[in-house]
């Protein structure tokens, strides 16, 4: 056995050999690297090969684990008001803009729902004339205070530069629950 694997090197030496001097130095160099890839490619391919192979299992448990489970969604949508706590917590959005000395005159109402969605939104749109900070400290205690509201869209208008009082449009999402 040992006698056959010399004979073969041998002979494959020898046909290296030769086949160098039938090629120029720029064959021998790209034969060099063939060679050199033939053998390396197996070694360095093989730990990515099972890399691959590992990488369905790892994405169904990852899927598993980023699945909301049932009770998880029920949790979710337990934040959020119910129908019959709408007034409640639109009284506390005007309280807020007492508190920060906002009038609140005008406000329009609009409610979507959504077939599918366990949601349901209340807009309310109004404007308010003040100075900026009472309306920022509005919105953001607002915002910190009930978090199922969101700002949809807020518009300033300040008629010139040295006017302490600004007009702005405000509209707030309350979000809740669908029955």
């Amino acid at each position: 056995m040992e006698n056959l694997i010399t004979n073969m090197l041998a002979r494959l030496t020898w046909n290296l050999v030769r086949l160098s001097e039938k090629l120029s130095a720029l064959g021998v160099l790209g034969l060099m690297l063939a060679l050199i890839t033939l053998l390396y490619a197996p070694v360095a391919l093989w730990p990515a090969q099972q890399k691959l192979q590992q990488l369905p299992t790892q994405v169904h448990v990852t899927k598993q684990q980023l699945l909301p489970s049932a009770s998880s969604a029920d949790t979710f949508f337990a934040q959020f008001p119910t129908p019959d706590t709408l007034p409640a917590e639109l009284q506390s959005i005007f309280d807020m803009a007492q508190k920060h000395g906002l009038n609140l005159n005008e406000v329009s109402y609009k409610k979507s729902v959504s077939p599918n969605e366990h949601l349901t939104r209340l807009s309310l749109d109004f404007n308010v004339v003040s100075d900026y900070p009472s309306i920022r400290a509005f919105i953001t205690d607002t915002l910190v205070a009930l978090p199922y509201v969101s700002l949809d869209q807020l518009a300033l208008k300040r008629k010139n530069v040295l006017s302490n009082e600004v007009q702005s449009n405000i509209r707030l999402t309350l979000h809740g629950v669908q029955p």
